[in-house]
Parts: structure tokens; sequence; C-alpha cells
């Protein structure tokens, strides 16, 4: 159970704001241990006027006047609270220097989260480069052999010529690499209707349709 000078001293706004909960606890150390100085410290000025208020009667009395004993137990607790404030400020030292262990120790434990993040983001960069390359290497494998197509078609005087096609893949390639703004624009600017399979399919459609009527009516492709 908190005590209320444990409650009122997580009320501080140091406390309050800081989000490392070791910080927060020798924060909340430091906040309680001053709210105890100055309470002291009130009393000691509290004890000091009352001293001079009763030290003329309290001198000049003979024996164990009222006034007498009075100062005698002001002097009593004047000291006690002296020492008491000298060993708050010792323990404010420590717990400052506690807080500041604390900071170290949270600087410590960010810098280890980022590096076990820059480990972890490293293993990502090798994957993906690695399927990147890998889809690449396939991706102009399978270009190749569609424009080997293309142009043999051609041959045959079937389809668009071979150019006009190499156009429209770059265009392609521009609309799927577009959005990570790798390169100047391209000089055929990006479409979302055109991709590799809008083109083939384009391109299916005029060659099938040829093909058929050769197979159909006997005649030579266009």
């Amino acid at each position: 159970m908190t005590t209320a000078g444990e409650r009122e001293a997580y009320q501080d706004p140091r406390v309050a704001a800081e989000p490392d909960l070791g910080v927060k606890r020798a924060l909340a150390a430091i906040a309680e241990l001053e709210q105890r100085r100055e309470a002291k410290r009130e009393r000691l000025e509290q004890l000091r006027r009352e001293r001079d208020e009763v030290s003329y009667d309290a001198v000049l009395s003979n024996g164990a006047s009222p006034a007498r004993r009075h100062l005698d137990r002001l002097l009593g607790e004047f000291t006690t609270t002296e020492g008491q404030l000298l060993v708050i400020e010792a323990a404010l030292k420590s717990a400052h220097l506690k807080c500041a262990a604390a900071r170290e120790r949270a600087k410590r434990s960010e810098a280890e989260g980022d590096a076990h993040r820059v480990l972890e983001l490293g293993g990502i960069l090798r994957s993906e480069a690695t399927a990147a390359g890998d889809a690449l290497v396939s991706y102009r494998l399978h270009l190749e052999a569609f424009l080997a197509a293309v142009a043999e078609l051609r041959g045959m005087n079937y389809g668009p010529p071979v150019r006009s096609v190499e156009l429209q893949v770059e265009r392609a390639v521009g609309t799927a690499l577009s959005g990570l703004k790798l390169s100047p624009p391209a000089v055929l600017a990006p479409s979302n209707r055109v991709s590799m399979p809008t083109i083939a399919a384009n391109l299916c459609e005029t060659i099938e349709g040829q093909a058929r009527r050769v197979i159909g009516g006997g005649h030579e492709a266009a």
C-alpha cells in the first residue's frame, strides 16, 4: 500500500511524464524526498521563530520555569530536525545518482532494442533482395521468351510489329514500378490499363483470330 507522500510524488509532472518505469520510480523517490526536505525546512524556520520568542523569558527566569522548559524542548527538536534534514539531503544525493543510473539503463535498453530491430531488418533485406533478384531474372527470361514468340509470329505475318509490342511492354513495366519512384519517368507514361497479361490478351485475340480464319477458311495470314 502506498503512502500519501508516495501518491503525491507520482503526481509530480516530472514523474508522470516519464515513460520508463525504472526512471519513474527514481524520480518519484526524488520528488518525495524533496517534499520531506521542504517540510523539514519549514519546521526549522518555525522552531527558529518560537525560539526567538521565548529566549528572553527563558534566559532571565530562574530554575525550571515554563519558558525554560519550552526553550529546552524547542532546542531539542531543532537539533533533531537539523539532523533529519542532513539525512534527507544525503538521501537526495543518492536518489539523483540512482536516477542517473536508471536513465542510463533505459537508454541502453532502448539502444539494444534498436540493435535487435536492425538485425531483424537485415534479415528482411537479405530475403527480400534474394526474392527480388530471382524475380527480376525470372521476369527477364519470361520476357525474352515472350518477345521471341512475338518476333516469330511477326515473321509469319501475324500480329503487330515487334517494336510496337516492346513499347507496350515498356509501358507495362513503368506502370508496375511507378509507385517505387526509382528512376525518372519513362518516355511512355504508365497506365493502369497496360500490363503484361493485357498485352498478351490483346495480342492473342488478334493472332488467334487470324489463325482460326486460316484454319477454317484456308486463307493466308494478313
